[in-house]
């Protein structure tokens, strides 16, 4: 192997793409699967979903990002009290993709349903987006990159299958740059590449 094929070869070995890791992230509030609030973790964090009972016995859940060695060994269904005399009666650490929608032992979003997307209105730049929606079955995600009045500003959601396939703009506004996506994944509306 020639020495410059080996370093072209070393350097394409060190260059990895890593997506970012995105969780739900609400506080205080009911089964994780209906927060529709997401965050984007930085490096070295994972999602952690925190079950507990409020002063008054409702069970209540926090949910977000977490340092993976806070979720180390030992602190998964922890239990005790917190600061805010909250009773933990359990705490999970996860790190795929949403996955505290289904920590603490929760149902999870339903097998039946359309991809989970961005769901941001007017936005200046769509990896800003920290809104999500759980889309019916005949929908996809979307994104439109769209001047209105001289200003650049992106809109992503759920659209019906049927409006991707059409030829026509999706909200029928001036789209730049051929940015008009619809797509079937979890969380695939957030660039337009």
């Amino acid at each position: 192997m020639s020495p410059r094929y080996t370093d072209i070869l070393i350097f394409l070995t060190c260059i990895t793409y890593t997506a970012a890791l995105h969780c739900l992230n609400c506080t205080n509030d009911i089964p994780p699967r209906y927060c529709s609030t997401v965050r984007k973790c930085n490096d070295g964090e994972v999602c952690f979903t925190k079950s507990h009972t409020s002063e008054n016995g409702t069970v209540l859940f926090d949910t977000g990002c977490k340092s993976s060695q806070a979720c180390g060994l030992g602190h998964n269904n922890n239990h005790g009290v917190d600061q805010l005399h909250h009773h933990t009666l359990c705490m999970e650490c996860c790190s795929s993709p949403l996955c505290n929608n289904k920590g603490c032992s929760q149902s999870g979003y339903p097998s039946n349903r359309g991809p989970i997307c961005f769901d941001c209105q007017n936005i200046s730049d769509p990896t800003l987006c920290d809104r999500l929606k759980v889309c019916e079955v005949n929908q996809a995600c979307y994104l439109q990159k769209e001047v209105e009045s001289g200003n650049l500003h992106y809109t992503s959601g759920c659209i019906n299958k049927q409006a991707c396939t059409s030829s026509v703009d999706i909200f029928g506004k001036r789209n730049i740059d051929g940015c008009s996506k619809c797509c079937l994944r979890d969380l695939c509306n957030i660039q337009c590449k």
